[in-house]
């Protein structure tokens, strides 16, 4: 118990591995989301991006467990992710709009629409976040909160 309550008693991230592994929880959640974005009922799409939204959110927090919540990203790395929040809804939207012109040629692929833009989303989503706490690292301010 003692050693949840002092943060310089838990052993060091190796950040290779807890890169890796963030990549591969941000691959699950994204194709959560994906396949959540099947929902074939077009009257429920409120209903799909609030799951989407409330996804990603847990996504989030998932995120900053398992890099342990680091602090010590400077104003920069702050910046940075809300730039990067912002490009990943216009990605989810530019992902949106060219399975919907695509669609013009080929009717079939119009409900993959939603289900691409929300891949792209919480992709690029969970990439930022993870980026976001890796950068904690970089500086000698970083502490690992238990």
């Amino acid at each position: 118990m003692a050693q949840y309550l002092n943060p310089q008693a838990q052993p060091s991230l190796d950040l290779g591995l807890c890169y890796r592994s963030g990549r591969e929880l941000i691959f699950n959640y994204a194709l959560l989301a994906a396949i959540l974005g099947l929902n074939p009922f077009a009257n429920l799409l409120s209903l799909t991006i609030l799951l989407a939204g409330i996804l990603t959110l847990k996504m989030i927090w998932d995120l900053g467990a398992e890099w342990r919540f680091v602090k010590g990203q400077g104003l920069l790395a702050i910046i940075g992710s809300f730039f990067g929040a912002l490009g990943a809804c216009v990605m989810g939207f530019m992902s949106w709009l060219a399975v919907i012109i695509a669609s013009i040629w080929l009717p079939v692929i119009n409900p993959l629409a939603i289900s691409a833009a929300l891949w792209t989303w919480t992709w690029m989503i969970g990439r930022t976040v993870n980026e976001f706490y890796l950068s904690g690292y970089g500086s000698p301010r970083s502490n690992v909160r238990g």
